[in-house]
This record gives structure tokens, C-alpha cells and sequence, in this order.
């Protein structure tokens, strides 16, 4: 059963976002463009394995996407983990089209794809460094040992896996098969899997979304704005109380919440009064501050109080 689902990490809603208010011609944009189409390409694959964890793992705990702090620093990264009274499965995901090839368990994992060959990183080599990560913070939090077991999982439809005998190297409708006489009918005491899942839960940490500075644009140059539901465009303008295209006349009262949420999803800073009426073109703050509280923002104490902190407003939308 899965008792961590996988959400859409939010540096890649962050990136879509950006994709979609960033002037093509920008000079930052082939980067994120090329950074979103990576992240997307990942989280899909991770997503394919949803259907596999409901359908087969039933007597087993799955916990999707884990951020853990690293004891000397940072944070590591797990795709999946399954787990079992006995045993802890590391899956690390990877959605590669074309054909892929190890020669070895410690080679270098090449893609041929359209005659161009790629070297990426051996997931094989990654699992062991997540391995020993993930076994000096479970020392440091005293859980109980379990034996762990390496998973590469390749998750993309037409990838042509070519792998070392004996390697763990699958496609998603291979891992049930390949693992099933460790968690089929197991009958042992849960309560250490319970236990486990309980503390990686609560010690996992969503990675944030990067500073915008980092991916070489400022939030001046993000397009502000509201977007029409009708015609797709940023051309919505507050008169008589409700939005109102000024393209194809469609009209809505709560179009801020969608521009709401993308502008906090830009950035996790605080914001001013100021930065909102630019980012959707209102003229008075009095509105804006209406706005603000609707979706629930608060004031910072003294000496910021001039500024605003928000929550996630996504069941407003």
C-alpha cells in the first residue's frame, strides 16, 4: 500500500510556470526550458510506477519521492522505497527513450538514441551512495535494521533495456515479479514497518523551489497578469468587481487565485502589497489587500510588517 504518495515536486511547478511567463526571447529561457522538460521527464516516470505500487504491494509499504537530510549536509533523494517487515527495496527511477546499455554492474550506463550516443550516471552506483546515506541516518535514528535491496527501474514505453546478467535493471511490470517472495503473504508484525515509514514521513523534507535569481531572471521580467480560462491569454482586468477579458469579453470573479498561485509558486520570499498590484496590474492596494486575505496570507510581525507570508492555496482553486 502506498502510504507516501508522489505530488509534482514544486521546482518543477515552478518551472512550468516560468515557462509559461517568460518571454521566449529571454536569454535564460532555453535553460529553463531544457531544465523543465528533465524535470517533467523524471516525475513522469516516477509517476508510472503509481499503477504498479496500487495494483501489485498491497502487503507492502511504498513511499514515494523521499528528501531526507544527509548527516554532513544537505539532503538525499530517494524516487521509491518499499518496504517490508525484513527488507528495504531503493528504487531509483530513470525515464530514458532509445536503447540503453550497461556492460557492468559498476560501467557506465550509455543511451543510443537517433545515432547519438549519451553517458549518464550507472542508477546502480547511485543506489549504493543512496544505500549508505539512508543507513547512517537510520543508525542516527535508531530503526531497526533492515536488509536493503537495489532497484534501477526504467520506466519509459519504448526504452530497450540491455543489461548485465543478474542486475537489477527493470521495467516497472518487472518489479512485483522479480521481488514478489519477499512481501507475498508475508505474515510477520508490521509494526517495524509501521515504525520506519512513520520516521522517513516525518523527516521528509519537499524540496523547495529554486530562487529565481539562481535560473538567471529576475521577477520584473516574469510576465504578470491574469489569465483568461476562455482564450488561454494574459489579458484579464479587474472592473466592477470581476475580471473581464479584454480580447474575447469572457468575464470571472476569482481569476486572481490561479495568478495568485503562480506568483507564489515563483517564489517561497516574502512579498509586499506593492509587488501583487504590479504582478496583476491593479491599481489599489486596498483590493490587493482584500485579495490577500481571501486566500489566507499573513503579515510578517514587526519590523516587517509591511510585507506578506502565504500558504497553500490550492484548495481555493
Amino acid at each position: 500500500m502506498i502510504v507516501k504518495p508522489l505530488v509534482q515536486p514544486k521546482p518543477l511547478r515552478q518551472l512550468e510556470v516560468l515557462m509559461q511567463r517568460t518571454p521566449r526571447d529571454h536569454t535564460a529561457f532555453p535553460e529553463l526550458e531544457a531544465s523543465y522538460h528533465k524535470r517533467r521527464a523524471g516525475y513522469y516516470g516516477e509517476q508510472s510506477l503509481t499503477y504498479i505500487f496500487k495494483r501489485f504491494f498491497h502487503n507492502a509499504y511504498v513511499l514515494q519521492d523521499l528528501r531526507l537530510p544527509s548527516l554532513t549536509g544537505g539532503y538525499f533523494q530517494i524516487d521509491a522505497l518499499i518496504l517490508t517487515p525484513q527488507h528495504l527495496f531503493l528504487l531509483e527511477v530513470k525515464h530514458l527513450k532509445g536503447t540503453v546499455h550497461l556492460e557492468s554492474p559498476h560501467g557506465l550506463l550509455t543511451r543510443e538514441l537517433d545515432g547519438t550516443v549519451e553517458q549518464f550516471p550507472n542508477p546502480l552506483l547511485q543506489l549504493q551512495n543512496t544505500s549508505e546515506q539512508l543507513k547512517i541516518w537510520a543508525k542516527n535514528m535508531r530503526l531497526p535494521k533492515l536488509k536493503v535491496h537495489h532497484i534501477a527501474v526504467f520506466t519509459h514505453s519504448n526504452c530497450i533495456l540491455q543489461r548485465p546478467k543478474g542486475a537489477l535493471l527493470l521495467r516497472p511490470d518487472e518489479i512485483f515479479w522479480s521481488i514478489k517472495h519477499y512481501i507475498q503473504n508475508r505474515t510477520e508484525d508490521t509494526e517495524l514497518c509501521q515504525i520506519w515509514s512513520d520516521t522517513l514521513i516525518q523527516a521528509h523534507t519537499p524540496a523547495p523551489p529554486a530562487a529565481l535569481n539562481r535560473l538567471g531572471i529576475t521577477r520584473s521580467e516574469i510576465s504578470g497578469g491574469v489569465w483568461c480560462s476562455d482564450c488561454s491569454k494574459l489579458t484579464m482586468r479587474w472592473e466592477r468587481q470581476r475580471w473581464r477579458c479584454t480580447k474575447c469579453k469572457h468575464s470571472d470573479a476569482k481569476g486572481h487565485i490561479a495568478a495568485l498561485q503562480d506568483f507564489f509558486t515563483l517564489s517561497e520570499a516574502p512579498f509586499s502589497n506593492a509587488d501583487i498590484q504590479h504582478f496583476l496590474d491593479l491599481p489599489r492596494s486596498a483590493t490587493v489587500r482584500r485579495f490577500l486575505y481571501e486566500v489566507g496570507c499573513e503579515r510578517l510581525p514587526k519590523p516587517k510588517s509591511h510585507l506578506y507570508t502565504h500558504r497553500n492555496i490550492a484548495h481555493i482553486l
